[in-house]
């Protein structure tokens, strides 16, 4: 992410002012790593022993890491008038709705391929064309349909449900920007940490976020996640320190906590809470050195697609395996790692060839008229949950 306005932490908008540019290398990395995590939880079948035990984190690590670019994107335009709310949410819907739109009509399109052949029962909660059809068009508004399944926000793509949350707390981050500084956004911040507290179920896993009876943790997670973000944007404001083992001990650490194979009761807690906002802070004070730069930069780009995408291209992989008889191919290194690799290079595709010209286009045709006082664009970070499109 390349940011010219690098805010502080105030009371006062005054506490705004303008930066060198600098570039969160280091974020793009372990986004990349976490977005990796979640193929691995949602791809079981295909990592057995190897499934990360704590993946299902990395939705809280998107949150801060989003808190991050969002204040360090748009402080400064807030601050002095040049972006207001109408204009934000277009900008966050075009950032996010391509590929949402994308993943819910391949979703959509295996989903009644499956339909029609018979197979899907216990595959699919569907029962007609009609209801899959019904399905995505409210998946592509982000509206949640419990109903299908019971429990599900998005029964044609789970992993939606976060970013549902995403939207809405970038929103309200806009929203409420000129109040959300100084103590008020600390005890916003330790007020939403309670929540995490006293809302934890009672085996202590997040794990079971999607699920709608969890909708209460799940605002209190995004809410906390993403503004611990937002204040430490507007704490570390120093250009960041070139130390490509730093960023490998925070990608090591990262790793090691979603495949973790611990069951400690409040271990998710701690994480969240604790541990992913310091990993956080060393991503934004550290960065690779060139050759692992670019490692880096690759991963992120494919991390949004990733995210969104590989649910859809999890059931292709399923439906092959069990068209040339491989259905009950035994779960091995390999198997899980040729997976990740396919993934990882299709996300990567799919945001060069379709993400980023679509939000070309779009923005052009939708936001060619800027406010009078507004500057120019000042970020682009390319990975998924948090990721602003200018």
């Amino acid at each position: 992410m390349r940011c010219t306005d690098v805010p502080t932490l105030g009371d006062g908008m005054g506490a705004y002012s303008v930066a060198v540019k600098r570039q969160f290398v280091a974020i793009e990395d372990l986004r990349g790593l976490a977005a990796i995590s979640v193929i691995g939880v949602h791809a079981a079948t295909l990592f057995g022993a190897l499934v990360p035990a704590h993946g299902y984190l990395a939705v809280d690590f998107f949150f801060i890491l989003s808190g991050i670019v969002m204040a360090a994107s748009y402080d400064a335009r807030f601050a002095d008038g040049a972006l207001d709310l109408r204009r934000f949410t277009a900008m966050r819907l075009i950032r996010l709705m391509p590929t949402i739109a994308a993943a819910t009509l391949i979703a959509a399109l295996l989903s009644a391929a499956i339909l029609m052949t018979g197979r899907g029962d216990g595959v699919i909660p569907f029962d007609s064309i009609g209801a899959i059809a019904v399905s995505a068009g409210l998946t592509m508004v982000l509206v949640p349909q419990p109903w299908v399944d019971g429990r599900n926000y998005y029964p044609l793509n789970g992993p939606f449900w976060s970013l549902a949350f995403e939207l809405l707390v970038n929103i309200a981050f806009a929203a409420f920007w000129r109040w959300l500084h100084g103590a008020r956004l600390i005890a916003v911040l330790a007020v939403l940490a309670a929540g995490v507290v006293l809302l934890t179920p009672a085996e202590g896993s997040f794990e079971q976020g999607f699920a709608i009876e969890h909708a209460a943790l799940a605002a209190c997670r995004a809410g906390f996640g993403f503004f611990a973000g937002v204040a430490l944007a507007r704490i570390e404001s120093r250009l960041p320190v070139r130390s490509t083992a730093a960023v490998l001990a925070a990608a090591g650490a990262l790793v090691l906590l979603f495949w973790a194979p611990v069951a400690w009761f409040g271990f998710d807690t701690a994480v969240v809470l604790l541990l992913f906002p310091v990993l956080a802070w060393m991503a934004m004070r550290f960065e690779p050195g060139p050759r692992a730069a670019k490692v880096a930069l690759f991963l992120g780009k494919a991390s949004y697609p990733v995210y969104a995408l590989h649910m859809p291209l999890l059931l292709v992989t399923l439906a092959g395996l069990q068209i040339i008889g491989a259905r009950d191919l035994a779960p091995s290194a390999g198997v899980a790692l040729a997976f990740v690799i396919g993934v990882t290079a299709i996300g990567y595709a799919f945001d060069r060839l379709v993400d980023t010209p679509v939000r070309r286009w779009l923005t052009a045709r939708w936001l060619r008229r800027a406010p009078a006082r507004a500057a120019a664009p000042v970020a682009h970070f390319s990975g998924d949950i948090g990721a602003p499109s200018l």
